[in-house]
């Protein structure tokens, strides 16, 4: 099967977009909880407001499309296990080589033990730090599950007669679809740990698997990325004026101070549903024709992306850290020195860790580095 590249630029330029979101969120105004309570610029907080609504969701969709082309290629069961050593290992183990930092930075400045840490045991303070410390990592899990979840739905539709009505949707099955896509918000929801929205993820999975990973589909979009595109960006801009004007203000109201781009009020909305569901469609449209490309940098994202994903928020958290504590800079220098520092330390680790028998496997999910197809990137597969 020939390799789709566009889903392999789609995948790492997402992940860019996460790295690039986090530099911004630890310092964000619109009282959405980070590891640092400092306020930043909050003009850039615009840049928050319009990818959150998608970017995640394209992972998943992504991560669904590759399932379907692994699952092509290898059994259900060596498909579970491959996936069980790329997600769940490194999402316990990033958090307790590295991840346990983000614990004590926020012990660090808001005191989570309550003046009670030197009481503590050191083992329980770091077990607590690690679960602090899971950052991103939430997505591996999150994702694990949505596999365990299409593995049973293979094991019940054996005659596989879901794929076969799924490969035979019509244009119009994009407008029903939107409806599964804003109604699946509101199911499965964590009640207290609102990053982890089962439904609308278990769905976006799901639909990789069976709709966004047939060409056919992807021709239809194609043929509308004249209109999806436009599109795309004007709910982008109004999505972006409605969380200025409506949203923001509710976020200084006393009644309302929760209300905030992450909260379920603003998650489950049908604007900001309707803005998520177009922007991804919009991004299949063009993606065939203008990302299905390959060079030497594309390549080392492809094989790196899932190392980049896991490692660069506590490099972030570490960078940010000792540029707040032993610098004066002014609070844009600290941006630009946190997006600079994180990359440059994410990539040492990524290249250490890489390198060194078992870390990798724990976290990294590289089983045997010898084996592994760098051209083709197959510890990307991972996301």
């Amino acid at each position: 099967m020939e390799r789709k590249h566009y889903l392999d630029n789609i995948r790492w330029m997402t992940v860019v977009l996460v790295m690039v979101y986090h530099v911004l969120y630890i310092f964000n105004s619109q009282a959405v909880v980070s590891n640092f309570p400092v306020q930043g610029i909050e003009l850039l907080d615009g840049f928050l407001y319009i990818v959150y609504p998608w970017f995640m969701t394209i992972l998943f969709v992504v991560a669904g499309v590759c399932a379907k082309h692994a699952l092509a290629k290898k059994s259900g069961k060596a498909f579970l296990k491959d996936r069980f050593v790329r997600l769940i290992l490194p999402s316990f183990f990033v958090p307790m080589l590295i991840g346990w930092f983000c614990g004590y930075v926020t012990d660090y400045y808001t005191d989570i033990f309550s003046g009670n840490g030197d009481k503590m045991p050191d083992i329980i303070k770091y077990a607590i730090y690690c679960a602090i410390g899971e950052g991103p990592m939430w997505f591996a899990r999150e994702l694990f599950l949505a596999v365990l979840i299409l593995m049973l739905i293979r094991k019940i539709d054996k005659k596989g007669r879901l794929d076969a009505l799924c490969e035979r949707m019509k244009w119009w099955g994009f407008i029903v679809l939107f409806f599964v896509f804003w109604g699946s918000s509101y199911v499965l929801n964590a009640p207290l740990i609102e990053v982890y929205r089962n439904g609308i993820y278990i769905v976006s999975f799901l639909m990789g698997y069976y709709i966004f990973s047939t060409d056919e589909h992807i021709a239809t979009l194609e043929k509308g990325s004249k209109l999806l595109v436009p599109a795309a960006l004007l709910l982008m801009i109004g999505y972006y004026a409605y969380m200025r004007v409506v949203i923001e203000p509710q976020a200084t109201d006393d009644v309302l101070t929760t209300v905030n781009y992450t909260s379920k009020s603003v998650l489950q909305h049908p604007f900001t549903n309707l803005y998520a569901w177009i922007a991804m469609l919009a991004i299949f449209s063009v993606a065939r024709k203008h990302l299905n490309f390959y060079n030497r940098f594309s390549a080392y994202m492809t094989k790196a992306n899932f190392g980049y994903y896991a490692l660069h928020y506590p490099a972030l958290a570490i960078v940010a850290f000792f540029t707040l504590e032993k610098t004066n800079l002014p609070i844009w220098g600290c941006y630009l020195v946190n997006l600079f520092g994180m990359i440059v330390l994410s990539t040492l680790l990524y290249l250490v860790l890489s390198k060194i028998p078992v870390l990798r496997t724990l976290t990294l999910g590289i089983r045997q580095r010898g084996k592994q197809d760098a051209s083709q990137g197959r510890n990307s597969q991972a996301l």
